[in-house]
C-alpha cells in the first residue's frame, strides 16, 4: 500500500464506463472518484483495492477541522464506559481506546465558507482526498521539506467529523469504497446519532438538534434530517434547529422558539452535534427544566417530552467505534494510553486544482 509520494493527482480524464458512477438514483459522482475508479488514478486505486486487511496496528484516522477533531480525540483517549478485558459496560478506570493512535488529518479553516461560496464540488473533494490519504501509509516530512517522506500507518476506521463532508461528499466515498471493495470502516457519528434517534417506537418524532453555527449552517442540518428520515422510511415530526453559540437560557429560548412554531407540540428527542459543548451540564439543565417540581420553569417544560431524550455525538461515535473495534478485533490491546499524530493538509494550489499533501503537525494536548 505503500507509494513514493503523498500527492494526490487529480487529472480531468471523463470515465467511459458509466456504470460505475451513479448509483439507482442516478445521483452521480465527482469527476475525481471517476478518475480512480477507471484506472486513471492507478495508484490510488491500488490502494483501495490492496488485498490487506485493516489490522489491529493500524491507525484510527478523524478527518475534520481542529474544532472537532482535536476534541473528539481528547473525548476518546478519556473515554471509558467498557471493562478492556470482556466489553461490559463496566468502566475499568483504563480509557476503552488505551494503546490506540489516532491520526487527525485536520485543518483550521472550517468547510462552511467553501459552501458559502457555492464551491460544493471542492467540498466533495476534499473529503475523498482526505480518505484516500488516511489509507496511505506515507506523508512529507514538514513543510519545509515537501520532498523528503515519512511514514505513517494505514487506517483501520476513518472517522468524519465535519457534517458538511458528511451530507455532500459520503455518497462519493461510499461509490468508491463499494466500487473497490475497500473494507476499513467509515464512521460519520452525525448519521449515528441520527440512526440511534430514529431507532424510537413513536410513529412521528419531533426532533432537536443543538448545532456548532461555526461548523455548519441550519440549513445544511435540515437537508441532512429530511433525508435521513426519508431514506429510514420515517415520519419525521416537527424540527427545529438550534445553535449553540449563546450557552445562556439555551433551553428556555428553545422552548419559546419550538413553541412560536410548532403551539402545543412536544420534543421527543434532542441532538447534540456540538463537540465543545459540556454535555453533562446541559443534561442537568435540562432536568431542570422538564422537571415537574420546578415551578420557575413549568412553561418552558411544557414544550419538551415527558421522556424526552437527549443523545450526545461524542458519546453515539465513541459506543459505535467500540463495537465495531471489538467486533472485528481491530483494538491493539496495548495498556498504554491513547495516542494523537496531527497531520496538516497543504494544498499545493487552490482547492480545485491538482495537489494535496499531508504534513505532520507536532499535537500538544491541552
Amino acid at each position: 500500500m505503500r507509494l513514493n509520494t503523498l500527492i494526490v493527482a487529480v487529472s480531468a480524464f471523463l470515465l467511459s464506463v458509466s456504470c460505475v458512477d451513479r448509483n439507482d438514483n442516478g445521483r452521480q459522482t465527482i469527476q475525481y472518484v471517476r478518475d480512480i475508479l477507471s484506472g486513471k488514478e492507478l495508484a490510488l486505486k491500488q490502494i483501495l483495492t490492496a488485498e490487506d486487511v485493516p489490522s489491529y496496528n493500524d491507525e484510527i484516522a478523524i478527518v475534520g477541522t481542529d474544532r472537532n477533531t482535536v476534541r473528539l480525540y481528547e473525548a476518546l483517549a478519556e473515554y471509558d464506559k467498557r471493562d478492556n478485558i470482556d466489553g461490559s459496560l463496566n468502566p475499568d478506570e483504563l480509557p476503552d481506546f488505551a494503546g490506540e493512535i489516532f491520526s487527525l488529518i485536520t485543518q483550521e479553516e472550517g468547510f462552511k465558507t467553501l459552501i458559502d461560496r457555492n464551491q460544493v464540488p471542492a467540498v466533495r473533494r476534499h473529503l475523498v482526498m482526505r480518505v484516500v490519504s488516511a489509507m496511505d501509509t506515507v506523508s512529507n516530512l514538514s513543510i519545509y521539506d515537501l520532498e523528503g517522506k515519512g511514514n505513517k500507518s494505514s487506517s483501520k476506521m476513518i472517522i468524519v467529523t465535519d457534517p458538511n463532508l458528511y451530507h455532500y461528499s459520503s455518497f462519493d466515498v461510499d461509490t468508491l469504497f463499494r466500487a473497490t471493495s475497500c473494507v476499513v470502516p467509515v464512521v460519520y457519528p452525525l448519521d449515528v446519532m441520527l440512526d440511534n434517534a430514529f431507532n424510537d417506537d413513536k410513529e412521528k418524532l419531533n426532533v432537536a438538534i443543538l448545532y456548532d453555527p461555526e461548523i455548519a449552517s441550519a440549513k445544511v442540518y435540515m437537508d441532512i434530517l429530511k433525508t435521513k428520515a426519508q431514506n429510514l422510511g420515517r415520519e419525521l415530526g416537527s424540527f427545529i434547529v438550534f445553535p449553540t453559540d449563546n450557552k445562556e437560557n439555551m433551553f428556555e429560548r428553545l422552548a419559546t422558539a419550538f413553541k412560536a412554531s410548532y403551539g402545543d407540540e412536544k420534543i421527543d428527542v434532542i441532538l447534540v452535534d456540538d463537540y465543545n459543548i459540556d454535555i453533562s451540564a446541559i443534561k442537568v439543565n435540562l432536568a431542570d427544566i422538564v422537571s415537574v417540581m420546578n415551578e420557575t420553569y413549568i412553561t418552558y417544560g411544557q414544550s419538551f417530552a415527558d421522556d424526552v431524550k437527549m443523545m450526545d455525538v461524542v458519546e453515539a461515535c465513541a459506543s459505535y467505534c467500540y463495537d465495531i473495534l471489538r467486533s472485528e478485533n481491530l483494538f491493539t490491546h496495548n495498556i498504554s494510553l491513547p495516542q494523537a499524530k496531527m497531520y496538516r493538509v497543504h494544498n499545493t494550489s487552490n482547492v480545485l486544482d491538482s495537489t494535496i499533501v499531508l504534513i505532520p503537525e507536532l499535537y500538544v494536548q491541552n
